[in-house]
């Protein structure tokens, strides 16, 4: 999660990227849509294995 709320920080204007506030926002929205695809997705978690398990093939292989 960090790197993808980093790259969002990035993105903001400068007064509210260094905002403590807006870090903590982006972050809790971020971690609340991760919960509600896991609850709103049947097998989630077998899709995050195939996903996980594609990528480590990918890195391997590079």
């Amino acid at each position: 999660m960090t790197p993808l709320a980093k790259s969002i920080e990035e993105r903001l204007p400068a007064r509210l990227s260094n905002s403590y506030w807006v870090s903590i926002l982006i972050r809790t929205a971020l971690v609340v849509s991760s919960l509600c695809v896991a609850l709103l997705l049947p097998f989630f978690g077998l899709v995050m294995a195939l996903i996980g398990s594609l990528l480590c093939i990918l890195i391997v292989s590079v």
